[in-house]
């Protein structure tokens, strides 16, 4: 897309789920139009897991690496079907973490991170999550470090195609980029359920040359 005399780079897009609903490029209710990169429930819940590689929309390999730093409880699929921006494989399902003990499980707050990304430039990211039927708070907190820092929060209850965005979050020296999720004080679910979808990641639109 050309914005301002500049190219956008293509965005990556990785949908958290489960493996039975990944979404991929076809007809819906996967995506016609874009590539998809997936965290299924299973990497998702190992620490060291790795999604190498991550593709482009339009599936070009970006040696950009995801890894599990501390794991996800497992995966929701009480998600939306009628976002008009995402597809419902993506939005049918999320990940979870949770404080409170939940299927054996307690303190559960998931974090990963981004490698190989370009020192050179900044990123933005958006994150989604939806869980329907419900009508407590379950407000998602999201922390994105490198060498810069950013702080956004999404409640996921009855969520539909709503989502949060962070911009210029620059990475470390080393090229990384970590995301954690945490309850936060809004969030008055017994379990602090928190949740995520989707997570979009681009490269800073670059400034015109003057």
């Amino acid at each position: 897309t050309t914005v301002a005399g500049t190219v956008r780079v293509q965005a990556l897009l990785i949908d958290f789920g489960a493996a039975a609903t990944t979404t991929a490029n076809g007809p819906a209710p996967d995506d016609p139009d874009r590539f998809w990169n997936n965290v299924t429930d299973s990497l998702g819940a190992t620490v060291g897991g790795q999604l190498p590689d991550l593709v482009t929309t339009d599936n070009t390999p970006t040696g950009i690496g995801l890894v599990i730093v501390s794991r996800f409880n497992g995966a929701n699929t009480n998600g939306t079907l009628a976002s008009a921006f995402l597809p419902p494989d993506a939005t049918r399902d999320s990940l979870f973490g949770n404080t409170e003990t939940f299927s054996g499980l307690s303190n559960v707050r998931p974090s990963f991170k981004l490698t190989g990304l370009d020192r050179l430039r900044t990123y933005d990211f958006t994150f989604y999550a939806s869980r329907m039927g419900v009508t407590d708070n379950r407000d998602t907190g999201y922390t994105v470090t490198g060498f810069n820092s950013g702080f956004v929060a999404l409640n996921a209850a009855a969520n539909v195609d709503k989502s949060v965005m962070l911009t210029d979050i620059a990475p470390t020296a080393g090229g990384e980029i970590t995301i954690s999720l945490a309850p936060t004080a809004a969030n008055n679910n017994a379990n602090h359920f928190t949740y995520l979808g989707v997570l979009k990641v681009e490269p800073t639109p670059m400034a015109p040359q003057q």
